[in-house]
């Protein structure tokens, strides 16, 4: 058995995002799909890409649109060869149309088997594979199966430094923070990346800077829910650390 599947995918796969040392950078990125029948009539658009740099944006363009091709056209077969195996190619010839013939990537395989030589009248042994094939020319791609990771509403962590240090920022007013669930993490400045800090007002050349303290509990989100991502938001008191007047 040989039936040939077509389906259609999108024309234009296109991607954005934003880095805010390069805040006037133009990231945006688009691929369009050869395979499909109407290139440019449907258009899947990804933001945020998780990019900075565009050569990272066009390496994405590229896997999605391959991704694509495998799916445009694929055949499902039945056969008794024991060798077909997912990952190996084989060449066909003579099918009964010309056109089948060529070479093709075995991507999924399924086998069943049927043993009966040991009871009489059970009929006859029994092996069966089904698989998917595409043409060995294109490039195979898997389905992304794997959710990006992300993160649901903010924590809070404390601010962290070099031994000696009361202030630990760089020219961003980033700072360095340990999660309180981080067991690994030294509470040193290797304890995370640079953190970016909101200000209550902030300009080109004006606003106001108050850098949170190594030692300070601070309140960290992430941006569109990307752990790679972390902001602070805010501050907050604790029992070790009270406000600086009696309170109520």
């Amino acid at each position: 058995q040989w039936a040939l599947e077509d389906s259609v995918t999108p024309g234009i796969y296109s991607l954005d995002d934003y880095d805010f040392r390069k805040p006037n950078a133009w990231l945006f990125q688009a691929q369009q799909n050869p395979a499909s029948p109407k290139p440019g009539s449907i258009d899947v658009y990804d933001w945020p890409g998780r990019f900075v740099e565009t050569g990272h944006a066009e390496f994405y363009a590229r896997i999605r649109q391959e991704r694509w091709q495998v799916e445009h056209q694929q055949i499902q077969a039945t056969a008794t060869a024991a060798g077909i195996a997912p990952g190996h190619i084989f060449t066909l010839t003579n099918a009964p149309f010309f056109s089948d013939n060529g070479q093709y990537l075995v991507t999924a395989a399924g086998y069943h088997f049927e043993e009966n030589r040991y009871a009489s009248g059970e009929g006859e042994t029994i092996h069966r594979t089904d698989f998917t094939v595409i043409p060995a020319s294109v490039s195979y791609r898997p389905a992304q199966s794997t959710a990006w990771p992300r993160t649901y509403g903010p924590q809070t962590a404390k601010v962290v430094g070099p031994q000696g240090e009361s202030i630990w920022t760089d020219k961003y007013g980033r700072v360095k923070v340990k999660f309180h669930w981080d067991r690994l993490a030294k509470g040193d400045d290797t304890s995370s990346c640079w953190v970016r800090v909101s200000s209550a007002w902030a300009g080109q050349g004006y606003g106001g800077v108050q850098i949170p303290r190594v030692g300070d509990e601070v309140v960290v989100d992430f941006i569109n829910g990307d752990p790679d991502r972390p902001i602070i938001t805010g501050r907050v008191y604790n029992e070790a650390s009270m406000p600086p007047w009696a309170l109520p």
